[in-house]
């Protein structure tokens, strides 16, 4: 009796591995997606974006779920959809990136900043603002929290904050934050040792925030 509870759990144990064996081997595949996914949004090719993109992200929901490699690949197809003016499908990509990022990392984590700026940026185009300044604050306040802050992060988290408030006019507090931008980077680079190019006034800011390509009138979203 001993001998055939033993068999039966061999053959149980052989079973789950072999249909195990499928999931573990599209795990590459599924990053091999992810990084032509990356370089196809860098390259603001959209029509391989859009195939490589959604195809790492279907393989994530049924190899990986609920787990990094799935909120990043919904990461980058929420930043396609909003390049493809998508805004409702992008904010509902990233709002899913977000839960399963923090549900992963946990809530202060900094892992969750880039993911929160993604979350941000879209709100803000959606015309959010406040929405969008609450996740900005929140990614400000990760980062102070951080055992190793990273000022250049920091810094960009300022600089996106700043350029809200300036759409928003509400110039004291731009101001406010662009110029803790300016301390971040004078404490990375050293100071003194900024590069000119980072420091533009706050007007050159704004007007390079009106050129940028996300620089999208309001849409309505939601």
């Amino acid at each position: 009796m001993k001998a055939l509870t033993a068999l039966l759990a061999l053959i149980g144990a052989v079973s789950a591995a072999a249909s195990a064996t499928p999931l573990l081997a599209a795990v590459p595949d599924l990053w091999a997606y992810n990084d032509a996914c990356e370089q196809a949004l860098r390259d603001a090719d959209y029509l391989r974006a859009d195939y490589r993109c959604q195809a790492a992200a279907d393989l994530a929901a049924r190899i990986r779920p609920g787990t990094p490699e799935q909120a990043s690949a919904l990461d980058h197809l929420a930043q396609l959809r909003a390049d493809q003016g998508r805004f409702e499908e992008a904010i509902r990509l990233a709002e899913q990136a977000s839960t399963i990022t923090e549900s992963s990392f946990g809530p202060l984590d900094p892992m969750l900043v880039p993911v929160l700026l993604r979350q941000a940026l879209i709100e803000q185009i959606c015309g959010d603002t406040a929405h969008a300044e609450l996740l900005l604050l929140r990614a400000q306040g990760i980062l102070d929290l951080s055992a190793e802050p990273d000022d250049l992060e920091i810094a960009e988290t300022q600089q996106r904050l700043g350029l809200l408030y300036y759409d928003l006019h509400r110039f004291d507090e731009a101001q406010q934050a662009f110029s803790q931008v300016h301390s971040r980077l004078e404490r990375y680079y050293g100071a003194g040792n900024v590069p000119e190019t980072l420091l533009p006034s706050l007007l050159q800011r704004a007007r390079a925030a009106a050129a940028r390509p996300d620089a999208i009138a309001p849409q309505s979203c939601h």
